[in-house]
């Protein structure tokens, strides 16, 4: 007999596949997989301060290396078998797939931590502070690991500007703040993708801060509005007073002026 015993469900070891199966996979594995992110940086971090360190130093590397790769290939397998659309989760996480298919594209995985951070973020709350907070942190962390992978990518170049993690530090430092002095530089093709790449993310790190800003004076207007606390504010009542004379010039109807009160002459 193929079938189970009448009036008894059928059972699967598989695991359910649905958004809620999901989402409460990726809530455990959260903080397993942020200490893993933060591990993979000082391992990088770590090379790229000792170049000649021994053979066992460097097997320790390696092996932490393949333990940060595993862990995050056991949290995408399981996280592709919870979802309900396989193909659109493959899709959305493409990023995560090529880090594990590819080995020299470990360092990808550093992305993984900027939307670990991100969760984090917004589970805090819309306030500006953790916003800036979240910023602050991301652009920190750019900065180390793209430091340690400039300098292992330069490091042997010829007529290299960047040949110590201190030299790749500032050139991070200035990249994505778009300083840009141009007294450190990458030369070798690797080193220039990771500049393009570093100086793409400093613009949109800007473009952040602005929009966060800007929010919080919306928002920040918006509650004064509501509570009436912005009567006896004289900007909100000068740009009341305009804006109500812009709507009388409009109807045909000077108003009074903005700045002293009187009514303009018809």
């Amino acid at each position: 007999m193929t079938g189970g015993a009448p009036g008894r469900p059928a059972t699967s070891a598989r695991p359910a596949r649905s958004p809620e199966a999901l989402a409460r996979w990726t809530a455990r594995a959260e903080a397993p997989m942020l200490g893993f992110a933060l591990l993979f940086l000082v391992l990088l971090v770590v090379q790229a301060l000792t170049p000649d360190r021994s053979r066992a130093a460097t097997v320790a590397l390696r092996g932490g290396e393949v333990l940060v790769w595993a862990a995050f290939a056991v949290d995408y397998v399981v996280r592709l078998r919870l979802a309900p659309d396989r193909r659109h989760h493959v899709r959305s996480h493409l990023v995560d797939l090529l880090a594990l298919v590819a080995p020299f594209l470990r360092p990808l995985r550093l992305l993984t931590l900027v939307g670990v951070l991100g969760t984090s973020a917004r589970r805090a709350g819309d306030d500006i502070r953790n916003g800036l907070a979240f910023i602050a942190g991301l652009a920190g962390l750019l900065v180390l690991s793209s430091a340690a992978l400039m300098v292992e990518a330069e490091r042997e170049a010829e007529s290299a500007t960047i040949t110590t993690y201190g030299e790749a530090l500032w050139w991070a430092t200035v990249t994505i703040t778009t300083v840009g002095y141009g007294d450190r530089y990458p030369v070798t093709l690797e080193g220039r993708a990771i500049a393009g790449v570093l100086m793409v993310v400093g613009i949109a790190l800007l473009g952040l801060i602005t929009a966060a800003v800007a929010t919080w004076f919306v928002k920040h207007s918006a509650e004064q509005a509501g509570r009436g606390d912005g009567d006896d504010d004289p900007t909100i009542t000068t740009l009341a007073l305009i804006a109500e004379r812009l709507e009388r010039l409009e109807q045909g109807r000077p108003g009074p002026c903005p700045h002293c009160g009187a009514d303009a002459p018809g």
